[in-house]
């Protein structure tokens, strides 16, 4: 899930009233293309970026367990478990505060930082977040996912020049953070003008595994920076035929069927991208404002994102040595998810070493 941005950011292309607006100035290419984007790569915000750079086992829990005599209270009845609070502007506070507890815990520990970051990101801090993510850098340079969180920011707010050095160098330094940077980096680089560039990385990564649907979206906004007008055309159509519903793929397909001399084609895709761009707009106006507007998010996504957030703060702490810490949180993520399966397992792991009974 990407983050739920400030009221200044939200798109204003693709509004019911007009067929196809004209990009901002600032940007080269449409913003509901970046919208897209963001929905696009949120399951891999969720499962990756939230997750701290040191993973924790299932026997790793139980050996942090055991390697703490007492620090593990007994394990109380499911029932007895906190229950989950009745609202979302609730549980967004609750998420906001365990990331507040987790820097006061471990203020000098890089994956916490990180992980805290990402959890006041998610709700609408992004100031507090960029901090923590600063202060990761000041501690180790290198930390190459913390770079990668403050090029998905300036990104975020504009500042294309910050977000391809930080970007650059935090991809160069890991590249496994390449998938979940690219749209990112790809978009700011074309947003400074130099389409080759992002042209280039995007072929990069498309030779290590093949270019989801937005990817190749990307890619053919590209072409159409280059004027590469049949190129575009061909990186549209297959980003259409993996997700007929990419707005922004109409949207570009248009252009370059226009500059094609095929106006009638155009059209229907004019059309279309009208319809889906409202749809997206209307998916944006429901998460817009998290943790501030409540009553627009969806409760059920809410629900998952904290339930996730609490599962990896667990691992945290249980790498720290503190299996009470590590335990509350994932108890936690039982009560605001029940059918969370991984909160479920590091607990059985947890009682399961230290012979008690599991939830």
């Amino acid at each position: 899930m990407k983050k739920m941005p400030s009221e200044e950011s939200r798109p204003r292309g693709g509004g019911a009233g007009k067929a196809v607006p004209a990009p901002l100035p600032q940007r080269r290419w449409p913003l509901v293309v970046v919208v897209l984007v963001g929905l696009g790569i949120g399951a891999i915000v969720v499962e990756r970026l939230t997750r701290p750079a040191d993973e924790v086992s299932q026997s790793t829990v139980g050996q942090q367990g055991v390697g703490n005599p007492g620090a593990v209270p007994a394990a109380p009845p499911v029932d007895s478990s906190p229950p989950a609070p009745a609202s979302t502007e609730e549980l967004i506070a609750e998420a906001k505060q365990m990331a507040d507890r987790l820097v006061e815990s471990f203020p000098d520990h890089c994956p916490a930082l990180l992980l805290a970051g990402r959890i006041q990101e998610a709700f609408g801090n992004s100031t507090k977040a960029v901090d923590w993510w600063e202060r990761c850098l000041k501690l180790d340079p290198q930390f190459a996912e913390a770079r990668a969180a403050l090029g998905a920011a300036a990104w975020q707010r504009g500042d294309f020049e910050n977000a391809v050095a930080y970007l650059e160098t935090a991809t160069a330094a890991d590249p496994r953070l390449l998938r979940e940077s690219i749209f990112c980096l790809a978009d700011s680089l074309m947003n400074l003008g130099r389409a080759s560039e992002a042209i280039a990385v995007l072929d990069g990564a498309a030779r290590i595994s093949p270019l989801s649907a937005n990817g190749l979206m990307v890619l053919g906004q590209a072409y159409l920076q280059r004027k590469d007008y049949a190129k575009a055309k061909e990186k549209f159509e297959a980003a259409l035929a993996a997700e007929p519903r990419l707005a922004g793929a109409h949207y570009g397909l248009a252009t370059a069927l226009g500059h094609l001399g095929q106006p009638e084609e155009a059209q229907k895709h004019r059309e279309e991208y009208a319809k889906r761009s409202r749809e997206q707009l209307a998916i944006w106006d429901r998460i817009h404002g998290a943790g501030r507007k409540s009553e627009k998010v969806d409760p059920a996504q809410v629900r998952g994102l904290v339930a996730g957030f609490c599962v990896r703060v667990g691992r945290v702490y249980a790498l720290r040595g503190r299996a009470d810490r590590a335990e509350e949180c994932w108890l936690r993520a039982l009560a605001v998810q029940p059918q969370s399966p991984e909160a479920r397992q590091h607990l059985e792991a947890l009682y399961r070493q230290l012979g008690k009974v599991g939830p």
